[in-house]
């Protein structure tokens, strides 16, 4: 506990080279919390260039490309990838950079000495290989050991791994590459949609895990608490009622799954049977609904049950059947609420299960780079706060190593 709460403190401190943007206010529709995140990530990467030959820059996961925007407004001067998995993510950063580009920096991005190229990607280690290698390519960039610098911001589910190995593979130069990975900075978000691949990482985590007896698994209930940040629940009253849907929505969704259990396990569970292929069995998943269908109960139940029904008749008879098997309001008031109370307490794990992953994929990289050359790891890496957490930025812990300045890598 004590560990959770230090860390959990910490988060609400952020880097100190804050700046405003004049800029900012261009990007229609950014949210008071994207601009911060805008600011303070364009603000590093500035920093972590300064002193370095690095003219090349590679975003991963890139979005509707306000970033690459506001880094190209501050630096002319530099090459910019931006890759992104859909195409109307693309497509949206496009109209965003010619509507920026209209009302107040045309000469930016008409600069002769930089540029800003976006693609569409489905991003893994072979296909972020192959990007860049055409990219250059198509930039007429001879140099033989191009240096790149790696981020994402929100890299999402595996992406962040997919970074790191890309990074590692190349972080050193060699003949059959044009280019090498000097630095990375990535900020993970979305850690349910990792693979069991992405974790351990670390040969330190693995080996604590192999010696520990009951043979610790990080399964997908722990993914999904990493993503929880209870510590910003009561930061507003938005924030306040936004957490309180959300534990009604887990409340109700544990719930129904007891009572539709409950009424498959009865003497009648036959009726409300599917003509062509038998009993019609409820989908474990409901899957997303409008957050409307919350404002009671039954009406949870009958709009999960229709979203799911393959026949209306069939889905009018299995709400019922749910509906009437329930138990007095004061008793199902009671069982909600101490449902609610279960998955507060287990979110109060989420930074920690966090820390666990943000911690290993850190030492993974350490571990990496140490055996590639002496003092690599612990003198290039670091793990650091990029936002404040008080702004509404849950995911704010950015994986960082720092690109040699010029003079070490002549050495």
């Amino acid at each position: 506990m004590l560990m959770m709460r230090k860390h959990t403190m910490c988060r609400h401190l952020s880097l100190p080279w804050y700046r405003r943007s004049s800029a900012i206010s261009q990007y229609q529709g950014v949210s008071q919390k994207k601009q911060h995140e805008i600011i303070q990530m364009t603000s590093l990467i500035c920093s972590i260039l300064r002193g370095t030959d690095i003219k090349h820059v590679v975003d991963i996961g890139a979005g509707q490309g306000y970033v690459t925007m506001e880094l190209r407004r501050s630096r002319p001067d530099l090459h910019i990838l931006a890759l992104d998995t859909s195409d109307q993510q693309t497509t949206g950063a496009q109209k965003h950079q010619a509507r920026f580009t209209s009302k107040s920096h045309p000469h930016i991005f008409s600069s002769n000495s930089g540029s800003l190229t976006r693609r569409t990607v489905f991003v893994t280690v072979e296909t972020l290989h192959s990007s860049i290698r055409s990219w250059l390519h198509d930039l007429n960039t001879h140099d033989e050991k191009t240096p790149v610098l790696l981020i994402g911001l929100h890299a999402c589910g595996p992406l962040t791994p997919t970074i790191m190995k890309t990074f590692l593979e190349c972080s050193t130069p060699s003949p059959s590459r044009s280019w090498f990975a000097a630095g990375q900075l990535i900020i993970g978000c979305c850690y349910n949609l990792l693979q069991e691949a992405d974790y351990p990482l670390s040969n330190m985590t693995k080996k604590a895990f192999s010696a520990n007896v009951s043979r610790f698994v990080m399964g997908h209930d722990h993914l999904h608490l990493a993503a929880q940040t209870p510590m910003l629940w009561l930061s507003d009253t938005a924030a306040s009622q936004d957490a309180a849907l959300a534990l009604r929505k887990v409340a109700f969704r544990a719930l129904l799954a007891k009572l539709v259990h409950s009424v498959k396990s009865s003497e009648d569970a036959g009726i409300g049977l599917e003509p062509s292929s038998g009993e019609w069995v409820p989908p474990r998943s409901i899957g997303r609904l409008p957050d409307r269908v919350y404002v009671d109960f039954p009406t949870y139940v009958s709009a999960a049950l229709q979203k799911h029904s393959p026949d209306p008749e069939i889905s009018r008879i299995w709400t019922e059947r749910v509906l009437s098997s329930r138990a007095t309001p004061q008793e199902e008031s009671t069982l909600l609420r101490r449902l609610e109370i279960l998955h507060l307490l287990r979110c109060f794990l989420g930074p920690l299960v966090e820390s666990l992953l943000v911690t290993d994929r850190f030492v993974a990289l350490q571990e990496t780079l140490e055996n590639m050359i002496a003092g690599w790891g612990e003198k290039r890496t670091k793990l650091i706060n990029v936002f404040d957490q008080a702004t509404g930025s849950a995911r704010n812990l950015a994986l960082l190593v720092e690109p040699l300045p010029v003079a070490a890598e002549e050495m």
